[in-house]
């Protein structure tokens, strides 16, 4: 199961070239923390799949001074459209509903599309539920338009 979901995200994001997905922890308390792919097993491991993903500008901080900055580029609520993205991959942690009420989020082209899949940051530890993961944004991708940003 887990090479067939493996197989069916790189056959979706081959076919939607120039799909850009973002990856985000987000809180409409805290703002929107955009994710550091190579900071992260899983998202490393997706764009291993073919799917493309944002990468913050400038360097990770060192994880020892700034162990935020090591993992994110974290922005205020206002900031919300830094990285443009056709796909949004929200962190789990994240109830969608939560940010619903925040204006910059709700006026994402992603938002308004719906393309939003979850994803863990921490990763999952067992095949299944990788399986499982990896399946759930194969059909976000699948289904996705990829001409919004």
């Amino acid at each position: 199961r887990f090479e067939d979901a493996g197989s069916a995200l790189r056959a979706a994001a081959a076919a939607r070239p120039g799909l850009l997905a973002a990856a985000v922890y987000a809180s409409p308390s805290e703002g929107i923390s955009f994710c550091r792919p190579a900071t992260f097993p899983g998202l490393r491991q997706l764009q291993q799949l073919g799917l493309e993903l944002v990468v913050p500008e400038g360097g990770a901080a060192d994880v020892n001074e700034d162990f935020t900055n090591f993992f994110f580029d974290a922005v205020s609520l206002e900031l919300a459209g830094k990285y443009p993205a056709d796909l949004i991959l929200l962190d789990a942690d994240t109830a969608p509903e939560d940010m619903a009420s925040v204006p910059t989020w709700a006026a994402l082209p992603a938002v308004e599309a719906g393309q939003i899949a979850p994803f863990r940051r921490l990763g999952s530890w067992t095949y299944d539920q990788n399986a499982h993961e990896i399946e759930v944004i194969a059909a976000t991708v699948r289904d996705a338009n990829s001409d919004l940003v």
